[in-house]
């Protein structure tokens, strides 16, 4: 039996995060809690935006409407940017111009290496006293290895990587997890990020990579709870259950949270559209959690493991490019299933009677053998 999956999307598609899901750590130095209502306070100085993906096209226009001119660069995003410029920001070419036309510098890009090679373009620009929020999701060791660069030049860095997808984003669901080494830049990026972000947390003002572990720790769940979900699902189904069926009952139960609610429906219908989180973007991720542990001699069997399941599916070509929850599709695969993956067309199609029985008669079987 042949299922075919559509990557086109349905009315149960959840966004990541479709309510606040975090909350504020204790007063005794794990974090702080901002509110959006500090946000109406900040002065409304210039602003430049680098990087004009799905992340940074939210967070632009966000910047945007709470009052915020905006210069806007991405020499790979020409769409993106002239998405933005249409409704008010305005381009800038150089990254070397960047500091002559704002004070302030917000990063979201792809990688390391990217925000590297950027940073290095535009810092020459910036005066003694400028600040650069940095919003990528990248290793630890790059956020503490820019700062250092920057404070070398009477710069301050900020690492302030957000929990959002891109639909969420711009509705202003999304949290910023800040580290730093600068009391006074964390403060003054604080209104800047609650213009876009629901919630900013603090940790410590001793480590600009502060942030980025947090981050990596974040997605290091969410990947996990993604794979144990497919496999929970892949057992179901291999009994001849409805998958979709069993995820409901869970997320309505003992699993009725965030994370379970809204990749839970996505697994369970395989239903795993581009435009949110990329396949890609995810095992990057996973990369960097992996790399940072053994970087720091900290045991994490459970990385390794994630990182082979985001490799097998990055190497199926019809899975490139889905969301991160695609690799669902990989477990179902390595579980028997015989999916083939459709760029568009009907919904999921399955001969569920047949398999049905089939397996019913397969499990009748194996009870007899016992």
């Amino acid at each position: 039996m042949i299922t075919r999956v559509t990557t086109s999307w349905g009315r149960h598609a959840a966004s990541f995060p479709p309510k606040a899901a975090f909350t504020a750590a204790t007063a005794a130095g794990k974090g702080r809690d901002s509110t959006k209502s500090e946000a109406r306070e900040h002065k409304k100085e210039a602003l430049a935006l680098v990087g004009c993906g799905k992340m940074g096209m939210a967070m632009g226009r966000n910047l945007m409407r709470a009052g915020y001119p905006l210069f806007v660069h991405d020499k790979h995003n020409a769409e993106a940017t002239a998405k933005l410029v249409a409704e008010g920001a305005m381009a800038v070419t150089d990254a070397r111009e960047l500091g002559t036309q704002a004070r302030t510098i917000v990063t979201m890009l792809p990688n390391d290496e990217v925000l590297h090679t950027v940073s290095q373009e535009f810092l020459p620009s910036l005066l003694p006293g400028a600040l650069h929020i940095g919003c990528s999701t990248v290793s630890p060791f790059t956020s503490r290895t820019l700062a250092l660069t920057h404070t070398a030049r009477g710069v301050s860095f900020v690492g302030a990587p957000v929990f959002a997808r891109p639909d969420g984003f711009e509705k202003r669901q999304a949290y910023f997890v800040v580290g730093g080494t600068d009391s006074r830049a964390i403060e003054e990026a604080r209104p800047i990020l609650l213009s876009t972000g629901s919630q900013v947390f603090e940790f410590g003002n001793e480590d600009a990579g502060a942030g980025s572990v947090v981050k990596l720790c974040g997605n290091f769940l969410i990947a996990s709870a993604i794979e144990s979900i497919g496999e929970a699902l892949a057992l179901a189904e291999n009994q001849g259950l409805d998958r979709v069926k069993v995820m409901k009952m869970f997320s309505a139960t003992i699993f009725d949270c965030l994370i379970y609610e809204g990749y839970g429906d996505r697994v369970s219908r395989r239903d795993h559209r581009p435009g949110g989180f990329a396949l890609e973007q995810g095992h990057k991720d996973v990369s960097l959690i992996l790399d940072t542990a053994r970087r720091s001699k900290v045991p994490m069997p459970f990385a390794s493991l994630l990182q082979d399941r985001f490799t097998s599916a990055l190497n199926q070509p019809c899975l490139g490019g889905l969301d991160w929850s695609a690799i669902g599709i990989d477990i179902s695969k390595n579980a028997g299933e015989n999916l083939v993956v459709e760029a568009a067309g009907l919904k999921t199609q399955t001969n569920n009677q047949a398999r049905d029985k089939s397996k019913l008669a397969k499990n009748k079987s194996q009870t007899k053998n016992y």
